[in-house]
């Protein structure tokens, strides 16, 4: 089942949406056998391909995402809910690299540490900064924060250097309890913070030149839980168990989220009973598993008689199946591949609302009542979806939107007495005479008839 997503989150409170909370998910999970990144693009993408030539995959934003999990030999990474296929490369490199980068930083301080156990103790430090410029430090104290620094020993050089960044590890797990983040000795002075404050810091805590120095802004009621979530990090840092559930940027970066979940979470349904996959069941699935792409397209061309482009692009959208259950009852696939791919796109465009099928259904059910041209049938979907009229209101609406056959015959035979009509100029005579909207092939249908042209 999906969970609630956060949708914001602060120094004291978490806003979580439930509108997705308890939906049912499918998962379909690989063996670990993806050799690389470029590999595993090419699964997800013969995955994802899979479900859409199903015809029954959802298209909308978040309806599918990717948890990636990797390992370069210090425990499992999980990168949750990676949405574009386009990224799963970049992550991967990423992951591979910022692991490759912490194994050198760890081996650098346990040589000048010897393996000694290393940790931090937080000292409040605020009295130094109440008289600070920096604005950071200002808006933490008018939150009601106070300023705490801890030594660090053997990390000098380690938390931001080349690319050496033990200090965004560190500062994520801050960030995970809602605050800002961390200043550390790496990169100070910055951020406004005055040197010599800086140098009053490490000299209280007796900094050595190995040793760096970190610096937080804080609630003092929660000081107690980020230290000990800081020293866990520590831990699992100088034991190089890198196994953890991260988030993905957009750029292509990933962020610490939560401790990778244990076996004691992975327990079945209680409340469900289990569901036993018959052989019939089975042999159901292997007799109707999805045709190949180029064996689709050529289905569909074969078929319902549309171009190549519109059943490639019907298959690569989504709407194949609907196409088809529009298509079987309309009996004209040319205009519902164009009212799908073109119209509709259009509709939702212009309005920002787009029809649903049930919506579609009812008015081609109209249109066939009526022998309605193409023309004047896209209209009415785009009317009904708009105004949501239907019925006898939208047959009203559209004798008064557009032009009649017998309207379009009585002003051609004007045009044609007064010779201000040709068959080049038809379209916007019609419309300037009648101030309707004109079916173009309904139009040039009469003057040919009319002036006996073939």
């Amino acid at each position: 089942e999906d969970s609630a997503r956060k949708v914001e989150g602060g120094q004291s409170a978490v806003t979580y949406s439930l509108d997705r909370l308890g939906i049912p998910l499918i998962e379909v999970s690989t063996e670990p056998d993806i050799v690389d990144e470029e590999h595993a693009v090419e699964v997800a993408e013969k995955i994802g391909s899979i479900c859409m030539l199903s015809g029954y995959a959802r298209r909308e934003v978040d309806s599918i995402r990717q948890d990636v999990n990797m390992s370069i030999g210090m425990g499992r990474v999980e990168i949750k809910g990676v949405q574009k296929l386009s990224l799963i490369g970049d992550f991967i490199r990423y992951e591979k690299k910022r692991q490759e980068s912490i194994l050198r930083a760890i081996e650098t301080v346990k040589k000048r540490s010897g393996g000694k156990q290393i940790a931090v103790k937080f000292t409040d430090v605020s009295s130094i900064f109440e008289d600070s410029s920096s604005i950071i430090i200002r808006s933490g104290f008018k939150a009601g924060n106070r300023v705490y620094c801890s030594l660090l020993p053997k990390f000098a050089g380690t938390l931001k250097k080349g690319d050496l960044r033990i200090g965004k590890e560190i500062s994520d797990v801050v960030k995970a309890f809602g605050l800002g983040g961390i200043f550390h000795s790496d990169e100070l002075p910055a951020y406004g913070i005055e040197e010599e404050k800086i140098s009053t810091v490490y000299s209280k805590l007796g900094k050595q030149q190995d040793d760096a120095v970190l610096i937080l802004s804080s609630p003092p009621s929660r000081i107690g839980v980020i230290t000990s979530g800081i020293n866990s990090r520590i831990n699992k840092l100088l034991s190089l168990d890198l196994a953890e559930t991260r988030g993905p940027r957009d750029d292509g970066e990933t962020f610490f989220l939560r401790p990778l979940p244990g076996k004691d979470r992975m327990y079945p349904e209680t409340d469900i009973p289990i569901k036993h996959i018959s052989a019939e069941t089975m042999d159901f699935c292997r007799k109707n598993i999805p045709l190949e792409a180029k064996e689709l397209q050529k289905e569909l061309t074969e078929r319902y008689g549309i171009s190549e482009q519109d059943a490639v692009v019907l298959i690569k959208s989504g709407n194949m199946v609907k196409f088809r259950r529009i298509a079987d009852y309309y009996k004209d696939a040319r205009s519902v591949a164009r009212l799908l791919l073109q119209k509709i796109p259009e509709i939702r465009e212009k309005s920002g609302k787009e029809p649903d099928e049930n919506l579609i259904m009812k008015v081609l059910q109209i249109a066939k009542g009526e022998n309605w041209s193409r023309f004047v049938m896209e209209k009415a979907i785009e009317i009904s979806t708009i105004s949501g009229l239907m019925g006898d209101d939208l047959k009203s609406e559209i004798e008064r939107q557009i032009m009649s056959e017998d309207d379009i015959a009585s002003f051609i035979s004007s045009g044609l007495k007064d010779g201000t009509l040709t068959q080049k100029n038809i379209i916007p005579y019609l419309g300037r005479s009648s101030k309707k909207l004109v079916d173009p092939a309904l139009a040039i249908s009469v003057f040919r008839r009319m002036t006996d042209q073939k």
